[in-house]
């Protein structure tokens, strides 16, 4: 029988993928235990919550918070130093033997060392989860191409990670980078909806007597009165980390253009959908000046009266309802390498959701122009297919075509256990 290890140096509870890896883990007849290591913070899946396999080892974030210095360098150190502490403690003496870790990357440091480190004593084997490239978000997030921690992240990656026994990766395109740059020999398992995320039968509503009320019971309140009263308002939904990868701005001067189109709009054109309700999910650091902003935009008078946008944080169970009753999803990710695929259009294309993604060189492999949305790259052309979609009859028609295509969008289980399996089975021979 083997234990499976499975590691994400972030908040276990808003790392999706890696828990989706640690359920499936956990129905494999020959594995006996599934231990998921990561950060505390939000709960963990339905799923996970109820396995008896399933075991969460999870370092406290205060922890890490009381070790802030202002210079990125030494706050690398020593958190770096404090993680491999706890790693080594945890890999070594704190857990039940275990033949399999799987670890998440980025960030894979300092978790791939450790594991490889005790692996000489164990002979546990490593997957690594190629998820993105860990150099790329440093380089973006610290402006730098020649910064310290992107040297060495790059360099590991480059040159070290290729050690691992077996690595996966989210793209198609990740995957021929990996093999061209870091020798790295990947299979390619793609992000997929697990059945959580499903079609609403009265999407609309969702049992609740209208969408203005629907929306309040999910927590999204101070919805202007002239929208209130509306009679059929649209609902379009993003979900985001709120990080400097995703240009919110983009998104919130659309909605203030459509604000001034429909505030001149003639009564036929606002026959199908009378107002825009834009709901946007997540946490992150910076949602505050998001949400700053939109006050300002608000008092300015720019939005409020046909147009209101909403942040909200959804529990697991909350958070596929409000996709399942949408109209339109909208993804702001640009990829720091352009290689990786945005996770939140696999929950949207699971409720049934078309989306209105911005375009990164990677996105074809996911969403397909025209076929299960439509795709953008300036703020007037996500205003264009806004307008389109939500406030023509022709652009409903189109909606509905991809709705009906969305419906034969592969499963998580499916694609895990056709593409993810035989890897682990090959290490548990």
């Amino acid at each position: 029988m083997v234990h499976a290890v499975v590691i994400v140096l972030g908040d276990i509870g808003r790392s999706p993928r890696m828990q989706y890896h640690a359920n499936s883990l956990s129905q494999l007849p020959y594995v006996s235990k599934v231990t998921l290591v990561g950060y505390g913070g939000e709960k963990v899946i339905a799923d996970l919550q109820n396995n008896g396999k399933v075991d969460v080892c999870a370092l406290e974030l205060s922890k890490l918070r009381s070790l802030e210095v202002k210079s990125s360098i030494l706050r690398a150190l020593l958190k770096g130093t404090y993680l491999i502490m706890w790693l080594l403690y945890v890999l070594a003496l704190g857990i039940q033997r275990y033949e399999i870790v799987l670890i998440q990357n980025p960030p894979a440091l300092p978790a791939f060392f450790v594991a490889w480190f005790v692996s000489f004593f164990n002979g546990a084997k490593i997957i690594l989860d190629w998820h993105n490239l860990g150099f790329s978000i440093y380089e973006h997030g610290l402006k730098s191409k020649t910064h310290p921690l992107v040297q060495i992240t790059k360099f590991c990656e480059q040159r070290l990670c290729k050690y691992a026994a077996r690595h996966i990766c989210v793209s198609n395109a990740l995957k021929e980078y990996l093999h061209q740059h870091c020798d790295i020999n990947a299979t390619v398992v793609y992000d997929r909806p697990p059945n959580v995320f499903q079609v609403a039968q009265n999407a609309n509503t969702d049992q609740v007597s209208s969408r203005i009320e629907f929306l309040e019971s999910l927590g999204v309140q101070d919805i202007p009165i002239r929208i209130k009263a509306s009679s059929n308002p649209a609902l379009i939904v993003s979900g985001t980390s709120w990080t400097a990868d995703e240009d919110f701005s983009i998104l919130l001067q659309a909605l203030v253009n459509i604000e001034q189109h429909l505030s001149k709009a003639t009564a036929q054109e606002l026959s199908i959908h009378d107002s825009l309700i834009c709901v946007v999910t997540g946490k992150g650091d910076l949602r505050s000046y998001y949400e700053k902003y939109i006050g300002q935009l608000y008092t300015e008078k720019k939005l409020g009266r046909f147009v209101s946008v909403h942040t909200a944080w959804l529990s697991n169970e909350n958070y596929p309802r409000l996709l399942a009753s949408a109209d339109l999803g909208i993804s702001l990710h640009a990829s720091t390498s352009g290689l990786d695929l945005p996770m939140k259009v696999l929950d949207m294309f699971g409720s049934g959701l078309p989306v209105v993604a911005l375009s990164f060189p990677t996105l074809p492999e996911l969403v397909m122009n025209d076929v299960n949305g439509l795709i953008f790259s300036s703020t007037e052309e996500l205003q264009a297919h806004l307008l389109f979609g939500l406030f023509s009859n022709a652009g409903a028609n189109r909606l509905e075509q991809f709705r009906r295509t969305l419906l034969a969008f592969e499963r998580w289980d499916t694609n895990w256990t056709k593409h993810m399996e035989p890897v682990v089975q090959s290490l548990s021979r």
